[in-house]
């Protein structure tokens, strides 16, 4: 199901930058000057607001919908947390250094190893930065992936259960690798078509196109995960107990 999920998300900006692309070469052949188009709108800003649109329909729509009870498919109703806000607050701080140390302090070893993951994204960030010479991608990046190796700790700590169906996923795991890599390899895409002669707008626009192509794996990644999906629902409760969920 989270593969479903997630392809429905690739699928889903696939068919946005399609729409956007043609709605900005539309508006720019309508109004080659922008200073005639209506509110001084260009191509660009018109696209965004086209593709954005049938967001806030949804969201609407989604409004409307009520939350499903947790463990209703499974009949094993889960009762509300006595304190929803507090435990949003210690997932929040989760993610913030200094204070996703927290939930680590009584684990040294776990301090020990988040020192090491420290201090190895720091030489990754400074040799990348050496051999591209893009400082603020590689320090944003290594400051992302510190924070998400902390909160993965913890959260092995706290919840293992919830550990085990998130960082165990093949699933998510290649999900989070992918948006991470999308808009990276794109950006280089586009630089390869600007030094080949391209103006750096259809540069980007040949690149997007081409990165299009993937979603041919997607699709056969859909229909492999269909094949196991029965298998997989039918033996969700045991997994669920074995890794330490109380069902």
């Amino acid at each position: 199901m989270i593969a479903i999920y997630s392809a429905g998300v690739f699928i889903g900006a696939g068919i946005g930058l399609f729409l956007g692309g043609s709605i900005l070469d539309a508006w720019n052949a309508a109004y080659p000057d922008t200073s005639l188009a209506p509110f001084g709108l260009r191509g660009w800003q018109v696209a965004f607001m086209a593709v954005g649109l049938p967001g806030i329909l949804v969201a609407i729509w989604v409004r409307t919908l009520k939350e499903p009870i947790r463990g209703q498919s499974e009949g094993l109703v889960t009762e509300p947390h006595p304190a929803p806000f507090r435990l949003l607050g210690s997932e929040l701080a989760a993610v913030i250094p200094p204070f996703n140390l927290i939930s680590l302090m009584g684990e040294p070893r776990a301090l020990v190893i988040n020192a090491i993951a420290a201090a190895a994204i720091v030489a990754a960030a400074a040799g990348l930065i050496a051999l591209t010479g893009s400082w603020e991608q590689w320090i944003a990046f290594g400051i992302g992936i510190y924070i998400s190796f902390t909160w993965a700790q913890s959260l092995r700590i706290r919840d293992p259960a919830t550990f085990g169906m998130i960082l165990r996923s093949k699933a998510i795991i290649y999900t989070f690798i992918a948006f991470a890599l999308g808009p990276y390899v794109i950006g280089q895409l586009s630089d390869v078509f600007n030094r080949r002669g391209m103006e750096s707008g259809e540069a980007l626009q040949h690149a997007m196109a081409l990165s299009m192509l993937i979603f041919s794996v997607t699709l056969i990644c859909i229909w492999l995960a269909q094949r196991h999906l029965p298998t997989e629902e039918a033996n969700r409760l045991e997994r669920a107990r074995a890794l330490g969920e109380p069902v």
